[in-house]
């Protein structure tokens, strides 16, 4: 259907392509969080190492456990910066929302065409979202794709 973009990813170190990735760490204090990102960062620095930065970006996100300290970096590459780690604490209550906001209002023309662009899963589910949208008995004007 549509071409995957990961297959381009370049593995040799740090360069990649224009995506930028989240890589989510968590340990049982901070000391232990902030060594693990350090021994995390002296890993990926080595030449031997080959990584798809998405790849490691799932598996530290989706195959690694939830341990009470968090810490993530955003980053195009495997080139982590000593600085870039910003620190959370898992809240042990729950939080208290006073406001949501829908976002009515704050559309603007081809807004979600970088979206699109960048990550491949995008367009088949804004074409679903559309579809059910046109289905509906008096459909707006305008597609959310703008086929």
């Amino acid at each position: 259907m549509f071409e995957d973009d990961e297959d381009d990813e370049d593995l040799s170190n740090n360069t990649a392509s224009a995506r930028p990735n989240v890589f989510v760490i968590s340990a049982n204090d901070e000391a232990s969080l902030k060594s693990y990102y350090k021994a995390l960062r002296r890993h990926l620095i080595h030449p031997s190492v080959k990584i798809k930065p998405s790849d490691l970006a799932y598996t530290l996100s989706e195959r690694r456990s939830h341990l009470f300290h968090r810490g993530f970096v955003v980053a195009d590459g495997i080139d982590l910066k000593e600085d870039a780690l910003i620190i959370g604490k898992q809240s042990s209550a729950a939080p208290q929302v006073g406001f949501i906001f829908t976002g009515q209002g704050a559309q603007w023309p081809q807004m979600g065409k970088g979206l699109i662009d960048v990550y491949s899963g995008a367009r088949p589910l804004l074409a679903s979202l559309d579809k059910a949208l046109q289905s509906l008995p008096e459909p707006p004007p305008w597609s959310i794709i703008g086929q």
